[in-house]
């Protein structure tokens, strides 16, 4: 009877803190996130694997690779992973994409001169010429 009341109280601040978040956000130990609206949400696991799912979005995890899971107001998505902390002077020819640390777009600049000189100081991920770099500017 105990683990039943339990389990309820459970299911039901979990329902009442979703809707007042909207998004379940998991990040894996790489710094990579995804979040998915937590209406119809459904998470099942199986061989160390989470598969969530709300009925258009899919996501699966390995258990080993995620480092937490939280519910957000706001979708959060990076999208970036190996990432290396290598000095860029020379290694980037042209147009740089830049990325803040957290995986917001900073915007494209000509070369990684105008890039450095015109962000503000900070830790910054640089693509250009199929290269990504993490860069600190100064």
């Amino acid at each position: 009877m105990r683990k039943l009341l339990l389990s309820i109280l459970l299911a039901v601040s979990l329902q009442a803190m979703a809707e007042d978040f909207g998004f379940l956000t998991f990040t894996k130990g790489d710094g990579t996130a995804q979040s998915l609206a937590v209406s119809d949400l459904s998470i099942t696991f199986s061989a160390g694997v989470a598969t969530v799912t709300n009925g258009t979005e899919t996501a699966t995890f390995n258990l080993s690779e995620l480092a937490n899971m939280y519910f957000s107001a706001e979708a959060i998505s990076t999208g970036i992973s190996d990432v290396t902390a290598e000095t860029a002077a020379g290694q980037f020819a042209g147009e740089v994409s830049v990325y803040a640390a957290s995986g917001v777009f900073m915007g494209t600049y000509p070369d990684l001169d105008a890039a450095q000189s015109q962000l503000p100081r900070g830790i910054y991920i640089m693509k250009s010429n199929g290269i990504t770099k993490k860069i600190a500017v100064k």
